[in-house]
């Protein structure tokens, strides 16, 4: 019951990412294309707001009310259009406060490292450690992302009420399970991604030595999650195998002696 929960749960997480990255791509489109025109169509959308609380307050009969829904339409569409990006943006800006946290804080001190030791690390080899020491921290240090979602800007203030669910759904994504699933379907977006181009074209998405360090990175985090796994579910406790490995430290010494000198026991 809890996986199928899960399930939905991230399921539902996939489509507020595409419908919601759909629309801020559209929006970020707009603001770029159109510019001037962008800035027009936000003056106007101003001022239909009034004009349209000013229609529905004096729509009491049938015309006035299919005027008033007519020319309400366009504001209903971009108030749930909104609606629909704060999500994305919630989930967006979760993963990139937890992504700086885990990725660039590692990148820029392997980088400072590098140059104040002369390490002469290449940028692949630091794009490699940076993105496995990332996976793992991301996936295991829930109580740091945790208070890093906190004190940044999607954290809760207290002033407005939606601030409070904003916070519990950035905690539900940083739960060590969501983020391990996030970066397993970021990894295979990825891989799938490079293994076309290189099949295909012979060629790679960001470099030869980028792409083969994000594939390293991946199986590392694969063995660390496995073993992290297998470790959990062991059967060798710690206290059993500190008793069975002290055993091997006891002798029985009448038994011991008697090997050692041959001695025979009396008749």
């Amino acid at each position: 019951m809890k996986n199928s929960v899960q399930t939905k749960m991230r399921l539902l997480l996939l489509a507020l990412l595409l419908v919601g990255g759909v629309i801020f791509g559209l929006l970020c489109w707009m603001l770029f294309k159109l510019q001037w025109w962008t800035i027009l169509v936000m003056i106007v959308f101003a001022a239909w707001f009034p004009l349209a609380g000013w229609v529905s307050g004096h729509s009491k009969g049938k015309i006035m009310k299919i005027i008033s829904n007519v020319i309400s339409a366009p504001l209903v569409i971009v108030y749930l259009a909104i609606g629909v990006t704060k999500p994305f943006i919630t989930i967006i800006g979760t993963y990139f406060f937890v992504a700086m946290y885990g990725f660039a804080v590692p990148a820029l001190l392997l980088h400072g490292l590098s140059h104040i030791f002369s390490l002469e690390l290449r940028p692949e080899t630091i794009g490699f450690l940076a993105i496995a020491v990332g996976s793992i921290l991301c996936a295991n240090s829930h109580g740091v992302t945790k208070k890093i979602i906190h004190w940044s800007p999607l954290g809760n203030r207290g002033e407005h009420r939606y601030e409070s669910y904003r916070e519990k759904l950035a905690d539900y994504l940083i739960q060590p399970s969501n983020v391990v699933f996030m970066l397993y379907l970021l990894y295979f977006v990825l891989l799938a991604i490079t293994g076309f181009m290189q099949i295909q074209y012979g060629g790679s998405l960001f470099s030869v030595g980028y792409d083969a360090a994000i594939l390293k990175a991946f199986l590392v985090f694969i063995a660390f999650t496995n073993t992290k796994t297998k470790a959990q579910s062991s059967d060798l406790y710690t206290q059993e195998l500190l008793k069975q490995t002290m055993g091997l430290f006891v002798h029985d010494d009448e038994a011991w002696l008697k090997q050692r000198f041959n001695i025979k026991k009396d008749s």
